[in-house]
């Protein structure tokens, strides 16, 4: 069920296709009863992507910017990656998929000395991950089991914040996991306060209810609220351009975002996004 809800901008169209295929060869009914559908589909699409009127970002307040990439734990060039991670120049960085190799290679690049404070779950394949920081961070969660949400209350320029980093397991590795991966961070969205950052590969699109519900908590999606939500970010390791966005950044409770862009990595299968937020007076 998972899959096929992430799959709701495809299945629009496949519906159109069928509409338009029934019109040529003359089937009125199916044309009629594909084009509805497709419509119904649609609307719900739209609905799903348009922004929620986040408050936009004084332009004269100081910012802070936080980084987000999905290593990949066969990436071949990760020491690309490192020259990428470097360009950044974010305050944090958020990283999935960190394994003791990738994590020996980014010490000796140099990336991960720029960031003295840092909350490390160094594991192999696809389960570990880090959030480095150049500012202090104060309050840290980390995780107890593998995939779980890393959280940490950072003081910032504009204020202090709270960054939750999120790697759920996908519908595909296990259904129950990915399920209860989602609640994971909806409690810990629920159990913080003040302004927030979720950041992260979610494995999770717009059209996912587990997702959704973190809307409830007062935040938005970067890339919806700056008109970009049908942009996709994965797969970029594939004969086909890519066609979801699984790497999120949600923001609220007194932030606004300044600005969401994302970032080519190479070797991963992800691409990574660069977020500017500042605090609404």
């Amino acid at each position: 069920l998972g899959i096929l809800q992430a799959l709701n901008v495809q299945f629009t169209a496949a519906l159109a296709l069928v509409g338009i295929a029934a019109g040529l060869a003359d089937r009125p009914a199916l044309g009629t009863a594909a084009t509805v559908l497709a419509a119904v589909a649609w609307a719900t699409v739209v609905r799903a992507v348009r922004p929620r009127g986040a408050p936009a970002a004084p332009p004269d307040r100081p910012t802070v910017t936080l980084g987000s990439v999905n290593l990949l734990y066969s990436n071949e060039r990760i020491d690309e990656v490192g020259d990428v991670l470097a360009s950044l120049d974010a305050d944090l960085l958020y990283l999935t998929e960190l394994t003791p190799e990738f994590a020996e290679v980014l010490e000796s690049h140099g990336v991960r000395g720029r960031y003295p404070h840092r909350v490390e779950d160094v594991l192999p394949k696809g389960s570990g991950s880090a959030l480095w920081s150049r500012l202090p961070l104060r309050h840290v969660t980390a995780p107890e089991t593998s995939r779980a949400p890393v959280g940490a209350e950072v003081e910032a320029p504009p204020g202090r914040m709270t960054v939750i980093g999120v790697h759920p397991h996908t519908p595909v590795e296990s259904a129950v996991k990915w399920r209860d991966g989602l609640r994971a961070i909806e409690a810990m969205v629920r159990g913080s306060d003040g302004p927030l950052v979720v950041i992260g590969d979610f494995n999770a699109t717009y059209y996912h209810p587990g997702f959704v519900a973190l809307y409830d908590h007062g935040l938005t999606d970067a890339h919806v609220e700056t008109g970009r939500g049908l942009s996709p970010s994965w797969p970029t390791d594939s004969l086909l351009p890519p066609y979801l966005r699984l790497d999120h950044a949600l923001t609220g409770r007194g932030l606004a975002v300044a600005s969401v862009t994302d970032v080519d990595v190479p070797g991963s299968d992800h691409t990574g996004l660069l977020l500017s937020v500042t605090t609404v007076p």
